[in-house]
């Protein structure tokens, strides 16, 4: 039910034939493991870290995932397959240095969570608009302020919040654009985020 693989290729292929497989974390892979994880038609949850490739594009095909979380891939840019996920519930993304834009979110009726952390490229957030997001983190990302106006009134059902700019006086401003009930000091204060505790340590 449950598999974690670091950067090992051999024979990859045979992860295919795991029908039982629930929870994948992949290390240090690219496209072609991509290609593969999409016959795995009952994976609820998958992370991938530190691997290489453009796009989602094979991932549109996992029908059941409520979880997904991609952390320093080199090279991701394009998120739109993530539209297509509507069984999601989380989403993390983290240190992905090209994407200028999220995914239009509004169509997963099931998401609850998004963990926005060093996305320095964003160049819109238009992307959270209209979703049914109950909470949502913004995390050491380079961002405008202005970015933020507005969000508020587009994201109706927005229960916390939290965000982390670098430069300090962009974070107050954005902070202001919002209600202080929905200011949450940490992650900690979250209840969907999917606890990824052990997979944070190994990148620090």
């Amino acid at each position: 039910r449950s598999l974690s693989l670091v950067r090992n290729k051999k024979d990859f292929e045979v992860i295919a034939g795991l029908g039982a497989l629930r929870d994948l974390s992949l290390t240090g892979y690219q496209q072609a493991q991509l290609e593969v994880v999409s016959e795995l038609s009952q994976l609820e949850s998958l992370y991938l870290g530190f691997g290489s490739f453009s796009h989602l594009g094979p991932l549109s095909a996992l029908k059941k995932l409520s979880s997904l979380e991609i952390l320093w891939v080199k090279g991701l840019q394009d998120l739109a397959a993530v539209e297509e996920m509507l069984s999601l519930e989380f989403l993390g993304l983290g240190t992905l240095k090209k994407v200028d834009r999220l995914p239009a979110l509004a169509r997963l009726k099931k998401l609850k969570s998004v963990v926005i952390d060093t996305l320095n490229g964003l160049s819109s957030l238009a992307g959270l608009e209209g979703s049914g997001l109950q909470e949502l983190a913004v995390m050491q990302s380079s961002l405008k302020a202005e970015l933020f106006e507005n969000l508020s009134e587009k994201l109706p059902l927005i229960e916390r919040l939290l965000i982390s700019l670098p430069v300090v006086g962009e974070e107050a401003l954005a902070l202001e654009m919002f209600p202080e009930s929905l200011i949450c000091e940490s992650l900690s204060d979250f209840r969907f985020r999917v606890d990824r505790r052990q997979r944070l340590s190994f990148v620090s």
